[in-house]
C-alpha cells in the first residue's frame, strides 16, 4: 500500500463531510491508499458521518475511542499505518480534487523522506484567501537539516524515517512541530511540490484565549525539554547544520515563551524563570540572539520592564494623534 491517510475527528459534523468527499474523490485508485479516521469521543453526528462513508469505502478504517486528545488520536492512527508514506489530514479541512495521485507519483518518483505540498487558506464557508508561503524550492531535494520545515499539514513522511516516533500527549499546542522537527531529522531526501493540494480551513481557534496562556507557556517548555533531550540523544556526530537546525525549532518554541508569558505580564517571575531555564538547558545564547526581536530580554529585569513600559506609553500617545503627526 502506497498511503496512509489519517484523520483525527472530533465534534466536526459541520466540516467532516466535505473533507471526506476530498479524501475518497480522489485519482488514486482505492487499492492505493487507506484513510485512518479516529473518532476523538465525538458528542455529535461525527461518527455517523463517519460510518456513512465506511459502508461505500473498503479502505476506510474506524478507530472509536473516548477522548483523549488529537496527540493520542494521530498516535492511534500511527500504529495502525501500512502505506509505504504516512500524512494526516485536520477534519474541518480538504484536498483539492484529484491532486492526490501526482503526489504520490512525486514522491516514488524522487524517492523522498519527507515531502511538502502547497496550502490554500479558505474562510470558513470554503472561499479562498491565500496561499501559504512556499516549504522550499519546487525539485530541489535536500537533507533533512538543509531543507526548510514547517508544521503539519500537507507534509508526506516515509513511514520508514518515523522509526516510531510519536506525538507527544501531554502537549496540546507546538505538538506537531515537535513531531516534525524529529521526524525531518532522520531524512535524507526532502523536497517540496508546488501542485495545489491542500485547504486549510481558517476558523476561530480557542487556544488563542488569555486563559490559556499559562498552559500555554508549560507546554512551550516541555516541548523545548523533550526537543533538547533528542537532539543530545541522536547517535551521530553533531554537524553544524544539524546544530542549527535544533536551534531555530527552540528559538521557536523560546518566542511563544516570551510572547504568552513574559510580555503578557511584563512579571519578574516569568522573565527569571525563563533565564533561568536558559541558563540550565545551556541555551542562554538563543535568549541572546532572540533579544535583536525582544529588546532588553538578555538583560536584567529593571531594563526589560521599563523599555517595555516606554513602548506601551509611546503605542497609546501614538494611537491618539492624528494622522498628520509626525514624531521624530
Amino acid at each position: 500500500m502506497k498511503l496512509s491517510i489519517i484523520i483525527p475527528v472530533y465534534n466536526s459534523e459541520k466540516y467532516l463531510q466535505r473533507c471526506l468527499e476530498s479524501v475518497f474523490g480522489q485519482d488514486l485508485p482505492f487499492s492505493d491508499y487507506e484513510v485512518i479516521v479516529i473518532n476523538d469521543g465525538s458528542k455529535d453526528e461525527s461518527k455517523n458521518i463517519i460510518l456513512h462513508f465506511k459502508n461505500q469505502f473498503e479502505n476506510l478504517l474506524l478507530i472509536d475511542q473516548p477522548n483523549r486528545g488529537v496527540s493520542a488520536a494521530r498516535n492511534a492512527g500511527l500504529a495502525l499505518a501500512k502505506g509505504d508514506y504516512i500524512t494526516f489530514i485536520d477534519s474541518d479541512d480538504y484536498l483539492v480534487k484529484d491532486s492526490l495521485k501526482s503526489v504520490v507519483c512525486y514522491l516514488e518518483e524522487n524517492q523522498l523522506d519527507v515531502l511538502y505540498c502547497k496550502i490554500e487558506v479558505v474562510q470558513e464557508n470554503g472561499t479562498p484567501l491565500y496561499f501559504m508561503a512556499d516549504t522550499g524550492k519546487e525539485g530541489e531535494i535536500l537533507d533533512g537539516f538543509s531543507h526548510p520545515r514547517r508544521t503539519y499539514p500537507a507534509v508526506f513522511y516515509r513511514r520508514e524515517i518515523l522509526r516510531g516516533l510519536r506525538f507527544h500527549e501531554g502537549i496540546s499546542i507546538g505538538e506537531d512541530s515537535l513531531f516534525n522537527a524529529m521526524a525531518q531529522s532522520f531524512a535524507r531526501r526532502v523536497s517540496f511540490f508546488a501542485i495545489p493540494y491542500y485547504c486549510y480551513r481558517d476558523t476561530p481557534n480557542s487556544l488563542s484565549a488569555a486563559s490559556d496562556n499559562e498552559r500555554k507557556v508549560s507546554e512551550m517548555y516541555l516541548a523545548t525539554t523533550l526537543l533538547l533531550h533528542f537532539q543530545s540523544s541522536k547517535d551521530h556526530k553533531k554537524n553544524p547544520s544539524e546544530i542549527k537546525y535544533f536551534e531555530v525549532v527552540v528559538k521557536i518554541f523560546l518566542t511563544r515563551v516570551i510572547q504568552w508569558g513574559v510580555l503578557i505580564k511584563s512579571d519578574k517571575t516569568e522573565f527569571l524563570r525563563l533565564h533561568q531555564f536558559a541558563r540550565e538547558n545551556k541555551i542562554i545564547h538563543l535568549l541572546n540572539e532572540l533579544s535583536e526581536d525582544y529588546p532588553f530580554m538578555n538583560k536584567s529585569f529593571y531594563q526589560f520592564y521599563v523599555f517595555q513600559k516606554y513602548s506601551r506609553l509611546k503605542n497609546i500617545i501614538l494611537q491618539k494623534l492624528p494622522f498628520s503627526s509626525k514624531i521624530q
